[in-house]
């Protein structure tokens, strides 16, 4: 059977890869990553929030790098595993999601 196939050689029946197979073969994706099975192989994708990659590694997502994150431009973007923190720069104090100079 070709790959992503089992039986026989006769008849072949897809794998469902993101089953749990016997022996144990471990889930093959990112565990941050959902597995689509589709006919003779699978896929992965990145679903949980904050995180992004091929599916097969997730990585954390730095919003702060890219910009997108919400802060004040009065703040300092601080980058932290699937999310960011937002802190004040110094002469600034913290006024409910503003920062306002003291």
């Amino acid at each position: 059977c070709p790959r992503g196939f089992a039986g026989d050689g006769v008849s072949c029946a897809d794998i469902d890869e993101c089953a749990v197979v016997a022996g144990g073969a471990p889930y093959p994706c990112d565990p941050r990553a959902t597995c689509t099975n589709t006919y003779g192989g699978f896929n992965c994708t990145c679903t949980t929030e904050g995180f992004t990659g091929d599916g097969f590694v997730c990585g954390d997502v730095d919003e702060c790098a890219l910009g997108i994150d919400k802060c004040d431009p009065n703040a300092r973007c601080i980058n932290k595993l699937a999310s960011y923190d937002c802190a004040c720069r110094i002469g600034f104090a913290t006024v409910p999601d503003t920062c306002t100079f003291c």
